[in-house]
C-alpha cells in the first residue's frame, strides 16, 4: 500500500486495502456478516476514490493505521484489531463527512460532524509528531 500510496496509484492503493480488509473479516469466519459488508464496500467505492483525491493526507494516514492493524494481528490481540479497524473505518467517514457541503450534512451527514475521535492506543506512539487533529502519528 505505501508503494501505491507513494507512486500516486488510487487504483492500486484501494485494491490492496480492499485486500487487507476483506483477508481480516473473512478470519471472522461470519458469512452473512462478510456478504453485508461486501455489498456496503461496493456501495461505497466512489466515495473511497473520492476521500483519496480530496484529502490529500488521507493515503499516509491510512497506511499508519493498517501497521497498527498488522502489529495487533501479530500479536493476536482480537479486541486491537477489532477497534483499530473500526477507527480506520471511521476516519475515512469522518474526513468525507468534513468535506460534504453543508446542505448535505443536514440530510444525513450529521452523526460524523463534530466527531475528533482520539486515535486507539495502537496509534498513539510517542513520536513526537502530531497530526491533523492534534492526535499523535505514527511514523515508520
Amino acid at each position: 500500500m505505501a508503494v501505491a500510496a507513494q507512486k500516486g496509484d488510487s487504483e492500486e492503493f484501494l485494491a490492496l486495502n480492499r485486500q487487507l480488509h476483506f483477508t481480516l473479516y473473512r478470519a471472522a469466519k461470519r458469512r452473512h456478516m462478510l456478504k453485508i459488508i461486501d455489498q456496503m464496500w461496493d456501495l461505497s467505492a466512489r466515495y473511497a476514490h473520492l476521500q483519496l483525491q480530496a484529502v490529500p493526507d488521507r493515503a499516509s494516514q491510512a497506511i499508519s493505521e493498517v501497521r497498527a492493524i498488522v502489529a495487533a494481528c501479530r500479536r493476536r490481540d482480537r479486541e486491537e484489531v477489532g477497534l483499530m479497524v473500526r477507527y480506520k473505518v471511521h476516519q475515512t467517514s469522518v474526513g468525507l463527512l468534513e468535506r460534504m457541503p453543508p446542505a448535505l450534512k443536514r440530510e444525513g451527514g450529521r452523526r460524523g460532524e463534530g466527531s475528533k475521535s482520539q486515535p486507539p492506543a495502537g496509534l498513539r506512539k510517542q513520536q513526537g509528531r502530531r497530526g491533523r487533529r492534534g492526535a499523535r502519528t505514527v511514523s515508520r
